[in-house]
């Protein structure tokens, strides 16, 4: 696809090779070049009978390079924005379920990764950190299935921060 794209370019034949071309990169696991490739599709033959799926490849191949919740999420975050407006730009699509899908899965990592560091805080004795992390966790998650563990952490962490405190701070 590298010899022939540049002679094919303005020819009939070029958009069917540039979408095989973000295929190839896709099946041979460079998803952060497929995704580049299928979004460029897109964005070039966005009139095309290919733009739906060369959208949703362009999500799905940032879904697939998402890491463990415990790295940096900064690849899941443009995941989950890719697949909103996917799920926005074609809410009929045949691709809708598992794009939905997709999407909760990404969430939950999120969500999974803003307990850990919050209760990280919390094991390695910084309760004021900790408590904020957890306020910020129950404010972003407040529908988590991790927010009973949250809360019992943050009514912990607050029992030994007044008890760490000086008498005339502990009541507060």
């Amino acid at each position: 696809f590298d010899q022939i794209m540049p002679y094919i370019r303005g020819s009939a034949e070029a958009e069917l090779v540039q979408f095989y071309y973000a295929y190839a990169h896709y099946y041979q696991k460079q998803y952060l070049l497929s995704s580049h490739y299928f979004k460029n599709f897109h964005d070039t033959y966005n009139r095309s009978e290919y733009a739906e799926e060369a959208y949703y490849m362009y999500g799905y191949s940032l879904y697939k390079q998402s890491p463990i919740y415990n790295l940096e999420q900064s690849s899941t975050v443009e995941a989950i924005t890719a697949i909103q407006t996917f799920l926005n730009r074609y809410p009929r699509s045949e691709y809708r379920n598992d794009a939905v899908n997709m999407q909760a899965e990404l969430r939950l990592k999120l969500e999974k990764k803003a307990y850990e560091n919050a209760r990280l805080y919390f094991t390695l004795g910084m309760l004021n950190p900790a408590l904020i992390a957890l306020d910020n966790f129950m404010k972003d998650y407040p529908d988590s299935t991790l927010s009973e563990d949250a809360l019992y952490l943050i009514v912990e962490a607050s029992y030994k921060y007044a008890k760490e405190s000086i008498l005339s701070r502990q009541k507060e």
